[in-house]
């Protein structure tokens, strides 16, 4: 690690980002007749995974202007969009990620309707209450999620765990900050990846 509070002070020379790693398996139960099959991890099965889409690279916002952040032809079901807002920095490799900032306005059009609209910082902090995104002695500095989940606060009782995208021509997500920021913003969207017959993984949006 370098001096300073930064693991990463110059691009030329980081330091280690992994000392280890870990190997997870997955169990398939399936009949006994189902071996030949399943045997060699070539089967009609399939998971479903976590996908990040970067919706914007990372971009410079002035306190208090609104930033317009346009999505077109985003296929696939969208169950949250991350922002990651940080205090301005030109140099990103300075940015303090362990004090992220968090919008003071947030709004989301899809093709002229406003489906999402938060106007205060409280506002958006009490949302990401509503779907455990809470402070502890352990977890402070978290960014800013716009989570389209069944447990939110705007959402009744039928299930609504993520937002499809597919039949929306263009989205347009509007932010606000209260101070100059650096932020980037990415969609987490559904993945299902699975094996085919001849052995390929193959992953598609849900």
């Amino acid at each position: 690690m370098y001096d300073s509070t930064y693991s990463a002070a110059d691009r030329t020379a980081p330091s280690p980002a992994m000392t280890g790693g870990q190997i997870i398996m997955k169990e398939v139960v399936a009949p006994l007749s189902q071996m030949p099959v399943l045997s060699d991890a070539r089967g009609r099965y399939s998971i479903v995974s976590r996908r990040f889409t970067i919706l914007q690279d990372f971009a410079t916002a002035a306190a208090n202007a609104e930033v317009d952040i346009v999505v077109s032809n985003m296929s696939g079901c969208v169950t949250e969009i991350i922002v990651e807002a940080f205090a301005h920095d030109a140099n990103e490799d300075r940015l303090d990620i362990r004090a992220p900032v968090v919008p003071n306005s947030v709004r989301l059009i899809c093709d002229s309707v406003e489906c999402i609209k938060y106007d205060t910082e409280d506002e958006c902090r009490l949302v990401e209450y509503s779907h455990g995104y809470r402070r502890n002695d352990f977890y402070q500095g978290n960014v800013y999620r716009l989570v389209f989940g069944s447990h939110g606060a705007d959402t009744d009782r039928q299930f609504c765990g993520a937002m499809n995208f597919q039949g929306i021509t263009q989205a347009n997500l509007k932010l606000k900050f209260g101070v100059q920021t650096k932020f980037r913003v990415l969609a987490v969207q559904l993945g299902v990846t699975s094996i085919t017959s001849s052995g390929r993984l193959v992953q598609k949006l849900d």
